[in-house]
């Protein structure tokens, strides 16, 4: 099966002119081209407990209100601060969430400027 090109962003969800797919036992559903299974769960996980950490230190949804390039540089710094085997915080797992908040920003932008 080939997977077929889908942008979220542009159709903001699963589109009705998506593919229909029939697996081995006849189960029907819609084809997505995105593969969630391919995330690293633990990886995920981690970043789940650093935005719980964060909502409960600035509120549920705090990180919406600060924009990419804010994102970005917190981002970088935890990466250096990473490299330079700093203790204390778990850098990389702050760095990895801090560039997804910055990925969503950057993608929740540029879906405003295509309407």
């Amino acid at each position: 099966m080939t997977r077929s090109k889908y942008s979220y962003e542009k159709h903001g969800g699963i589109s009705p002119a998506d593919t229909t797919v029939v697996n081995a036992r006849g189960g029907k559903q819609a084809h997505i081209a995105t593969r969630l299974t391919l995330i690293p769960p633990r990886a995920l996980m981690r970043v789940g407990e650093i935005l719980s950490t964060g909502a409960d230190k600035y509120g549920r949804d705090n990180w919406k209100l600060i924009d990419c390039t804010e994102h970005l540089d917190h981002a970088l710094e935890h990466a250096m601060r990473f490299l330079a085997h700093e203790s204390g915080e778990d850098h990389l797992g702050n760095f990895c969430c801090r560039a997804l908040m910055a990925l969503e920003m950057n993608l929740c932008d540029n879906q405003r400027k295509e309407i």
